[in-house]
């Protein structure tokens, strides 16, 4: 049986429909060889969703003569559909169509450079240009401030290189290279560091994006690592003095946030009621941050607290100290009670935690204070308590407690900060007012009558690495050329001084220019950081651990106390001397120095960082009174250093027992007037579990990998 097979007849296409599809299709070139609604195409494939106003500026259409012209063009494209208008929100976008009628006229334009024999540059603003060799000349001028002349003849040799080499590929930053190459080969070194571009080499962002175990943060942790990166490079090379940016480079001094020198203090010292209580005074910069009525309940003060901690983070490089919480609270929340209290407190402190850290790996610190004897007893409680539960919920915790015991009772507290301690907290405890976690103090705050001071304070000192340099038994000659290492580290911190002043009143900085009255008062404390002292005396110099070797590291914290008091006199300005924590600098040094004379080597690429501060293991602190000889000269450094000391209780790693742990606070409080109760707790890299010690594998998954907080 033979089966036919079954042709469907074709539809006749409409000559209508074609006739339409065609003219149609007319009037969509017509308007592609118009620059004028190309531009507009342009502006709403880069600015997204754009107002009509904005949209005509943007566009080039800035008379009003030019309006009727302007709104002809974009009727046309609208009628077009190339052009959408969302009429409830009167904004308009490009349609799909849109962006294929601009893709395909940006291809015919490069087709037409190509074909022109012309030379096509692509450049840093995502398009593709006439090669136009007096935008060279202006570039160099203007950057570079080069004379006219000078930048026609570098110009030249560089059109002429370009020919030359017969460069296919051209884009603006090959062209910036072989202008700068080209100042170089003729002894225009001068012009060249003006003109050079700041980033990373492909090959690092490649890696960044490969080598993720590191990353906290995501997308977000890459991009502020990248910026840094910039601003680091505009500092060392283009911001800082040059004598200064030499001695951080050869490991003589460190400065901690390089990218922020300028641009942000170290810490912040702010009094969050005086701060919320005429409500938030945020003003108009933080447009998203919401601004929360004072008449509200607890819940309303938590968030305000929140949303001021969120964005005093962004304005510091190191530490917020926040002081005024217990008060805050007393006022505007008298009838609480401790349990509403204690959850509304973690939900703040849980929240805050994760505010966005753009100037160091991990974010930045923030550290409430309580004042013992002056808060009130029971807030304090509430704000302890929920700090602890905040401790245990938090692997890496970036919230720290600083508390005042100068007129209260320790014991009244030790147990729950010993727990604190076991879980990984951030603990200081002090008898000085203003002081930051590190030990280190930033002035007062009665000093302009403000809500807020800062305290300038990243910059460190390799006493060591100097006292290797001068050799063995020659204090006085080390200690004069440690006051001639001084006075540039001097200038640079006052020169900083004035700089963020100055991007602060120009916006950079807005919560901290909007609640401050520095700027009528000048006031920021700047302070220089010794490193390495222990090893400079012991090691360098050759001094035994005796009386005279003790006397020896008194006369050295006295000249650099005395050199920065004289240092900063004529320019009206106190410059003060700590000696406190600064793991990368205290590293560096270590690294640096073992390379040039052999010294802190533990291993094959190995070193021990220098000392930073003190420290005493708790296992041995029974031993002490105050007359013993650690004790006595803990306490002569930290009346003697006018920006404080830091010293360190060291619990063991493998301590879990909070009796011993709070009666090591306990005696350790009789002894110095401020200390730092520290437990390493190792934490899983993978998924955070540290509720008990672990060796090899993370109890919880079962991942070898481990980090310590």
């Amino acid at each position: 049986m033979e089966l036919k097979k079954t042709v469907t007849p074709s539809r006749p296409v409409k000559k209508n429909h074609t006739k339409a599809t065609e003219k149609r299709m007319s009037s969509i070139f017509r308007s592609m060889s118009n620059i004028s609604r190309l531009e507009i195409l342009k502006v709403l494939y880069s600015k997204g969703s754009t107002s009509y106003t904005d949209l005509k500026a943007l566009a080039g259409f800035g008379s009003k003569k030019e309006s009727g012209k302007f709104a002809y063009h974009l009727r046309d494209l609208t009628a077009l559909a190339l052009v959408e208008r969302n009429k409830s929100e009167r904004r308009y976008n490009i349609t799909n169509q849109g962006k294929l009628v601009l893709e395909l006229a940006g291809k015919i334009e490069e087709n037409a450079f190509m074909e022109s024999g012309k030379l096509q540059v692509r450049s840093s603003s995502a398009s593709i240009d006439e090669f136009k060799k007096h935008r060279i000349v202006q570039s160099l001028v203007k950057e570079g401030n080069m004379p006219h002349e000078l930048a026609e003849k570098i110009t030249k040799e560089v059109e002429n290189k370009i020919h030359k080499y017969e460069i296919s590929y051209i884009t603006g930053s090959l062209i910036r290279d072989m202008v700068n190459s080209v100042l170089l080969e003729t002894n225009n070194e001068e012009y060249r560091n003006k003109l050079v571009r700041l980033g990373m080499p492909l090959h690092d962002v490649q890696q960044m994006l490969y080598n993720l175990d590191g990353v906290d943060g995501g997308m977000e942790n890459l991009i502020s690592r990248a910026g840094r990166n910039v601003f680091v490079e505009n500092a060392m090379f283009g911001s800082l003095q040059k004598d200064v940016a030499d001695r951080h480079m050869s490991g003589t001094i460190h400065i901690s946030n390089v990218g922020t020198w300028f641009a942000l203090p170290d810490v912040i010292f702010a009094n969050i009621k005086d701060l919320l209580d005429g409500g938030m005074n945020i003003g108009g910069k933080h447009a998203s941050a919401s601004r929360i009525p004072r008449s509200g309940g607890l819940s309303d003060v938590m968030a305000s607290v929140c949303i001021m901690l969120h964005l005093l983070s962004r304005e510091a490089s190191e530490e917020v100290v926040v002081a005024g919480l217990p008060r805050l609270l007393a006022k505007r929340c008298p009838d609480a009670g401790d349990a509403e209290m204690e959850a509304g407190l973690l939900w703040m402190l849980a929240a805050s935690s994760v505010a966005p850290a753009h100037t160091r790996e991990g974010g930045n610190i923030t550290s409430i204070r309580l004042n013992m004897g002056h808060d009130d007893a029971r807030l304090v409680d509430c704000v302890i308590n929920a700090y602890a539960r905040y401790v245990r919920l938090t692997p890496r915790p970036r919230i720290g407690l600083v508390i005042g015991y100068d007129k209260g009772s320790i014991e009244s507290v030790s147990g729950r900060l010993a727990d604190i301690v076991i879980a990984g907290g951030r603990i200081l405890l002090t008898k000085s007012q203003q002081v930051s976690s590190r030990g280190v103090s930033g002035g007062s705050l009665n000093k302009t009558d403000s809500k807020m001071s800062m305290a300038l304070q990243s910059v460190s000192v390799n006493l060591a690495g100097l006292a290797y340099e001068v050799g063995g038994g020659d204090a006085e000659y080390f200690m004069a050329r440690l006051v001639l290492l001084l006075k540039p580290v001097i200038d640079a911190i006052i020169t900083r001084k004035k700089e963020l002043f100055e991007n602060t009143r120009r916006g950079l900085n807005p919560l901290i220019a909007r609640n401050t009255q520095y700027m009528q008062y000048g006031y920021a404390s700047l302070t220089i950081n010794l490193v390495g002292l222990r090893e400079a005396v012991f090691e360098g110099l050759g001094f035994e651990y005796n009386r005279k070797g003790r006397e020896t590291v008194q006369k050295i914290i006295t000249h650099a106390v005395d050199a920065g008091t004289n240092g900063a006199r004529e320019a009206g300005e106190r410059v003060t001397i700590c000696i406190a924590d600064a793991p990368e600098g205290a590293e560096r040094f270590a690294r640096l120095d073992s390379k040039r004379y052999g010294k802190r080597v533990t291993g094959p690429g190995q070193t021990r960082p220098y000392t930073q501060g003190l420290v005493f293991e708790a296992s041995d602190i029974d031993k002490y009174t105050n007359k013993s000889p650690p004790i006595t000269l803990s306490n002569r450094m930290s009346r003697s250093l006018n920006a404080g000391l830091q010293v360190v209780l060291r619990i063991p790693e493998e301590e879990t027992d909070p009796d011993v742990v709070r009666a090591a606070i306990e005696k350790m409080a009789t002894l110095v007037p401020t200390f730092s109760p520290s437990k390493e707790v190792v934490v899983c890299a993978e998924c955070g579990f540290k509720d008990r010690p672990f060796d090899s594998k993370c109890p919880k998954c079962q991942t070898p990998r481990r980090v310590p907080v």
